[in-house]
């Protein structure tokens, strides 16, 4: 009966130090996991940042509606282009007539001088 007794205690000394050392283990474990949960995000803070993701993404698309496709770009750029050229011919014509007209005062300075001399030459002649 001792025996028996003895034997029993022995089990139940070694089934308590079993559940010891799990339950140190659970501690550990229990202990890691919250550990990494306190680098998880909280869902407070997960749901301010979602709003306002959604807030830019809704600011975004809006400002996205003004800005001007590709087409139209190009065809403005064309426009702006051939305005560019007609400017350009004006100023070319400009300073061609310009220089026509300097050129016929030039000539017309000229023809005065030149009657000038051809008169001052008929009168010294004559005279």
């Amino acid at each position: 009966m001792q025996a028996a007794l003895i034997a029993a205690k022995e089990a139940v000394n070694k089934a308590e130090n079993a559940i010891g050392e799990r339950l140190t283990l659970l501690n550990e474990f229990r202990a890691q996991s919250k550990d990494e949960q306190a680098k998880f995000i909280g869902r407070l803070e997960a749901e301010a940042l979602a709003t306002r993701n959604t807030e830019r993404i809704q600011e975004l698309t809006v400002r996205m509606q003004d800005v001007p496709t590709k087409s139209e770009v190009i065809s403005a750029y064309k426009g702006l282009d051939d305005r560019v050229d007609q400017l350009s011919d004006r100023v070319t014509r400009s300073e061609g007539k310009g220089s026509g007209l300097t050129a016929g005062w030039g000539y017309l300075v000229a023809l005065v001088g030149l009657i000038g001399t051809i008169t001052a030459v008929y009168f010294a002649a004559k005279g």
